[in-house]
């Protein structure tokens, strides 16, 4: 039988050892504090609005500041990341850009954005001048892209409104709005606020509004760490081997040969959406475009590869081509113009010898290198398709 002696002494050392655990988190929390300012833009930059779930916030100016990038960041008086834009000018043609992350461009200056790029070649080869409108927001899909056009865009007064399509759209546009804000700024998921009181997930989300440290080493550290990331596959790997642990399940569900329930169910939402953008367009008599910005596993086959390699997926089950498939079917059948920026990715990489990467180590976006790239790439193929004229 234990005495009640060591028993004493057993709580007092897991008593001391919690103790000490609570003590250097809080002091790795501090530590991190003092040099990362976190996702502060979560509660900074958005407003709630009742048709879309969030916008940004009308004149609201901040610094994001992340280890890799630091970035002030501007809005106008709608909430665009862009310059003021008055009545129309004699001559003037304005392209509407919907999108998201992409457009937005929190890790570049606003003038990096391929949108601008673009904006800049137009008018480099163009005797109209051509103003190309920034109204991408992170975390958009195409049902807020489409109401934005719908209720916002005739202020703007566009002649040409182009859909920047990105592969978790079909994700996003399932039950949308899926995001609302908080009465103390926050923009967060609904499905977070439904999520079981004491559940691992929600802690997960409580860790990233109040811990920077999760934040840091989470996001950023293992994002640029390359050799972290890959010991730690091979550990998960490992543990896979001695049944320890379940392997690597099949992700990028849009690039998949055969699509389950839910991702059927998403591309039908945007789908709806897309046709919605093209009877706005329609009835307003503006040009119609649906742009694909591919992932970078499809642009750099080296990085397919290693995904493969890593987690063991199993090529067959893939097929990357499938989504401008269905995009380049929905734009014959709503009478619009379809561009696929994957094969003009890889012809530019080659035909200009671009040794470099198009998108960021640990992050899905282009880079500034791919921004510019995306840019020249997508003026040209508006050229070539006459959506603009030189």
């Amino acid at each position: 039988m234990v005495s009640r002696e060591r028993i004493k002494k057993i709580c007092f050392t897991v008593v001391m050892l919690l103790f000490t655990a609570i003590v250097c988190l809080a002091l790795l929390e501090l530590g991190v504090r003092a040099f990362f300012g976190g996702p502060k833009y979560l509660c900074t930059l958005y407003a709630k609005d009742d048709l879309l779930g969030y916008k940004l916030k009308p004149h609201a100016q901040m610094v994001i500041d992340f280890s890799y990038f630091q970035q002030n960041v501007s809005l106008n008086s709608m909430g665009l990341r862009d310059r003021e834009y008055g009545p129309k000018q004699a001559g003037e043609k304005r392209i509407l850009a919907l999108g998201d992350s992409f457009l937005f461009g929190a890790v570049w200056d606003a003038n990096q954005t391929f949108v601008k790029v673009l904006e800049r070649e137009l008018n480099k080869h163009s005797t109209t001048q051509y103003s190309v409108i920034n109204t991408g927001v992170s975390g958009y899909g195409s049902y807020e892209e489409a109401k934005f056009h719908a209720r916002d865009s005739p202020a703007l007064a566009p002649d040409i409104v182009m859909y920047f399509f990105y592969m978790n759209d079909i994700e996003g546009d399932i039950g949308a709005p899926q995001s609302t804000v908080l009465d103390n700024g926050c923009a967060v998921s609904k499905a977070s606020l439904e999520l079981p009181l004491f559940s691992w997930a929600r802690f997960q989300n409580w860790l990233i509004f109040n811990s920077r440290a999760y934040i840091y080493f989470r996001f950023i550290v293992l994002n640029e760490n390359a050799g972290l990331r890959n010991f730690l596959y091979k550990v998960r790997n490992r543990l896979v081997d001695l049944g320890l642990a379940e392997p690597a399940r099949l992700q990028y569900k849009i690039l998949q040969s055969a699509y389950d329930q839910e991702t059927s169910e998403g591309w039908n939402a945007t789908l709806a959406n897309v046709q919605e953008m093209a009877d706005t367009a329609r009835q307003r008599r503006q040009k119609y475009v649906i742009v694909m910005i591919p992932m970078k596993f499809q642009v750099h086959d080296e990085l397919w590869e290693d995904y493969q390699q890593r987690n063991r997926v199993p090529g067959d089950k893939y097929d990357f081509g499938k989504p401008a498939r269905i995009l380049a079917e929905a734009a014959r059948k709503y009478n619009a113009t379809f561009i696929d920026l994957t094969p003009l990715l890889k012809d530019a990489i080659r035909e200009q010898n671009i040794k470099d990467k198009l998108y960021y180590e640990g992050d899905a976006h282009f880079n500034v290198l791919g921004n510019e790239v995306a840019g020249a790439a997508l003026y040209d193929e508006l050229l070539r398709q006459k959506v603009v004229q030189p």
